[in-house]
């Protein structure tokens, strides 16, 4: 398993560090209210930092008030915009996966209306990946506010393509699911190609540190049902190396 870590700040980033231990990294810098704005310094700065790593590079797309299931074409096209800006970013800094939040509403209790903007979202995806995404480009879905892996599932398997896959956040299904954790890795088994690893109390998505004992919690699911996913540390690290050993020790 590949070993990641969020990067909320550029000037945390070390690539030299980052590089003998062997980790990847999941860019958090560009949040989408500031993609109108010029962002080339920001752009250039990335790109001097990345000229000697060689490790894994992701980005972790536009999420806030997006809706890739609407039946709205004004709302379509803003989140195809915003979604085109994060994979053009990608592109540009030859990042490998883009990790966008699956939009599901879990309050949505109408069938017909879940059916119809799931359909919808797989429309979307299908529609972007064959037209606008490079194939070295892979796009994953994570949860968020989704109470059931069901319809993260159904959107995996409606869009049905290879480089289209699932990002877990297991903070994510411990503060908002109805199923538990294990019940989510099952379920979805092999679809998940990428983690985001942090953990809460079930009533807050706090961005908590996992302990040892929720890191072997990990563990164990993750052998049990036999996936190989990119695992990244979406909390804060005082010390990557001691953390990535720790992460070593205890999961991988």
């Amino acid at each position: 398993m590949q070993i990641s870590t969020m990067i909320t700040n550029i000037d945390t980033f070390d690539a030299n560090i980052f590089s003998k231990n062997e980790i990847g990294i999941e860019i958090q810098t560009f949040p989408q209210h500031i993609l109108d704005s010029d962002i080339s310094s920001l752009v250039e700065k990335w790109k001097k930092k990345l000229i000697n790593y060689k490790g894994l590079i992701s980005i972790h797309g536009s999420s806030f008030d997006l809706n890739p299931g609407s039946t709205d074409m004004k709302v379509l096209d803003v989140t195809r915009l915003r979604y085109m800006q994060s994979i053009e970013l990608a592109n540009i800094l030859k990042a490998s996966h883009v990790i966008f939040h699956s939009q599901v509403n879990p309050l949505i209790s109408v069938r017909k209306i879940r059916d119809l903007k799931l359909n919808n979202q797989i429309n979307f995806w299908i529609d972007l990946i064959d037209r606008e995404v490079p194939r070295d480009i892979n796009i994953l879905i994570e949860n968020e506010y989704d109470d059931t892996y069901e319809d993260i599932k159904r959107i995996f398997d409606g869009v049905n393509r290879k480089n289209f896959g699932i990002c877990l956040d297991i903070g994510h299904v411990i503060a908002y699911s109805k199923f538990s954790l294990e019940d989510w890795i099952s379920n979805l088994g092999n679809r998940i190609k990428y983690i985001h690893l942090h953990w809460n109390n079930g009533t807050s998505d706090d961005h908590h540190k996992p302990t040892e004992e929720e890191l072997i919690i990990l563990r164990h699911l993750l052998n049990k049902y036999e996936i190989n996913p990119i695992v990244t540390m979406e909390y804060g690290v005082k010390n990557i190396s001691e953390e990535v050993i720790r992460l070593r020790k205890y999961v991988f």
